[in-house]
């Protein structure tokens, strides 16, 4: 009896997950107009989390110099996260121009960080001390003024070169918008 109501909690749980609330919008075509020079790969699925659904793009700048992964998984509110990875010891100003320019197709960013400062939020992050191999995070409420209080960004800076290793650098964007 009691595996019975688990099972019937777990089918509850599961169907609310997929009746959600915030749509997926598909930005391949966005991103292939935007972002001329990268290659753009898009996959649908569901999110590591449950049973969100969610997008995810692969935008690769050529010999796998600079690749950038953005996934939304949208359900009760909107969840981004961009990656960029860069075989350089820091990030062009070429790689910024595009994290702009990517962020720019994405209606979640426009609606709620339209006046982003994610330059200065990157420069601030630069100019952390940190040792090899280390992370540096920053809740970036002070260059990100969102538009809702119920919306955070967080940039986590991350050097990851190391021998063998591909990259050099990694920098991660994860924006939740939204409430419950």
């Amino acid at each position: 009896m009691a595996c019975l109501r688990i099972a019937a909690a777990l089918s509850l749980v599961a169907s609310q997950a997929l009746a959600c609330d915030v749509p997926l919008t598909d930005l391949h075509d966005a991103l292939v107009t935007a972002v001329p020079d990268a290659q753009v790969i898009s996959s649908m699925g569901t999110s590591q989390f449950g049973a969100e659904p969610m997008r995810r793009y692969l935008l690769d700048f050529g010999a796998g110099r600079t690749l950038m992964v953005l996934e939304e998984y949208n359900c009760r509110i909107n969840n981004l996260r961009l990656m960029v990875l860069t075989q350089d010891a820091s990030f062009a100003e070429g790689d910024l121009r595009s994290v702009e320019a990517v962020l720019q197709t994405v209606p979640v960013w426009q609606a709620q960080f339209a006046k982003a400062d994610l330059t200065g939020a990157i420069d601030a992050l630069a100019r952390v001390e940190g040792d090899n191999g280390t992370s540096v995070t920053l809740v970036v409420d002070a260059f990100i003024e969102a538009a809702s209080l119920t919306s955070e960004a967080v940039l986590v800076a991350t050097d990851v070169s190391a021998p063998g290793s591909p990259f050099a650098q990694s920098l991660v964007l994860t924006v939740s918008a939204g409430g419950l």
